[in-house]
């Protein structure tokens, strides 16, 4: 817990290697994969109380093949925002974390919608 919190605090540039220089392009399947993984334990610890461990929904919406999740936009600025019962978590996570948290959302549980960036994130605050 203590190397994910500690990892979840490192500049982007640390976690996901040539993330800066990769806005608007596809990355690399290890970029990919640090940023889910990321985002599996960012969610873990701030968003499965509410959501479910595997997304099926409790006091938040099921994320189960979620249509939603297909728009970064509304990903993005709900994570940061909030909406309705959803408190906002823009003021805690880092452009870094909620693009993860993002990405594993929208990859996870039957849902195959893509990356989201860092940039995408910061375009939502």
């Amino acid at each position: 817990m203590a190397l994910a919190l500690a990892a979840a605090m490192l500049p982007l540039h640390a976690v996901w290697p040539g993330a800066a220089a990769m806005a608007g392009e596809a990355p690399s399947q290890e970029v990919f994969d640090a940023a889910y993984n990321l985002g599996r334990s960012s969610f873990s610890s701030n968003c499965a109380s509410c959501h479910g461990a595997n997304g099926e929904g409790d006091a938040g919406p099921s994320l189960v093949g979620n249509a939603l999740l297909a728009k970064v936009n509304v990903v993005t600025e709900t994570i940061i925002h909030g909406y309705s019962y959803m408190p906002p978590f823009g003021d805690v996570l880092t452009d870094a974390q909620v693009a993860a948290i993002a990405t594993y959302i929208r990859n996870s549980w039957g849902n195959e919608y893509g990356f989201v960036s860092p940039e995408d994130a910061e375009a939502a605050r």
